[in-house]
């Protein structure tokens, strides 16, 4: 059962080592995706906030 886990712990670093760059990218799309809906969320918010604030 162990090497089967080393064999597999090998093979995702040889993918992400190989394929470096595509992992970065998905990583920063990913950060951007998330980044983004929080920004949209805080603005959501910040406007429901602000009508219910004044009558």
């Amino acid at each position: 059962m162990e090497t089967v886990e080393t064999v597999v712990h090998a093979g995702n670093y040889a993918f992400f080592f190989s394929n470096s760059g595509a992992v970065a990218v998905c990583l920063l799309v990913a950060a951007g995706v998330c980044i983004a809906l929080s920004a949209n969320i805080l603005r959501h918010e910040k406007a429901s906030f602000e009508s219910k604030k004044t009558p």
